[in-house]
C-alpha cells in the first residue's frame, strides 16, 4: 500500500495537500505531478501523516490531449481499478472511491 511519503518521492514537482469540498470526510488531497502526468491522490488521514494511505486518484491529462480525466480506485500510486461509468465531477469520483 502506497502512502503520501511515496507520492513525495515519486513527485517530479512539490506535493500540495489540502482539504476542499470535493473531499470525503476523514480524507485529504495530495496533487503531484507523476510520469509527466498531474494527479490527484485521495489518502486517508490528517495531512500531516506521511503513512496516510492512498485511496484512489484521478489522473488530469494535458488539455490539448483530448482525453478525459482518468478516475481510479486503488492504493498504488499507478495500477488500480477504473471507475466506469459517467461520474458528474470530482466530489462525486472522490465519493466512489470511498464507497464499500
Amino acid at each position: 500500500m502506497a502512502t503520501l511519503a511515496d507520492i513525495r518521492k515519486a513527485s517530479e514537482t512539490d506535493v500540495h495537500a489540502c482539504v476542499d469540498d470535493d473531499t470525503p470526510g476523514g480524507h485529504f488531497l495530495a496533487t503531484a505531478r507523476i510520469l509527466a502526468i498531474t494527479t490527484t491522490y485521495l489518502c486517508a488521514g490528517a495531512q500531516s501523516d506521511l503513512d496516510a494511505p492512498i485511496v484512489g486518484r484521478i489522473e488530469w491529462p494535458l488539455i490539448d490531449s483530448g482525453r478525459a480525466p482518468v478516475a481510479v480506485r486503488g492504493s498504488g500510486i499507478k495500477g488500480g481499478q477504473a471507475l466506469l461509468g459517467a461520474w458528474a465531477d470530482s466530489a462525486a469520483a472522490f465519493k466512489a472511491m470511498v464507497a464499500q
